[in-house]
């Protein structure tokens, strides 16, 4: 059981030269998780919001305010991840948090 030991966001630029932001979760101190946020020039129906306002500088705001609700869990437990989220932002889209 992996517990989350940092989370840090940064802003960077999508291959259409628009920003995005990128994540990097680490677990144990020892192992790395990066993602980069998509955010496609056609959106869905039913697909999360990119970014509240669309800033994705809010969307590092909220990771920064956030980031202690996560240290701690188990990386692998999705539930348990899932859960602080929803407290976060219980819109259908998350268009809170984007």
């Amino acid at each position: 059981m992996a517990r989350i030991s940092s989370i840090k966001g940064r802003l960077l630029y999508n291959s259409r030269g628009t920003k995005t932001v990128e994540i990097d979760v680490v677990s144990d101190n020892t192992s790395l998780g990066r993602v980069c946020a998509p955010s496609g020039a056609s959106v869905g129906k039913y697909e999360a919001i990119s970014f509240p306002d669309n800033r994705p500088e809010k969307s590092l705001e909220i990771l920064k305010a956030n980031e202690k609700k996560f240290i701690g869990l188990d990386s692998s437990d999705l539930k348990s991840i899932h859960d602080p989220l929803r407290k976060i932002d219980a819109t259908h889209n998350y268009s809170k948090i984007g």
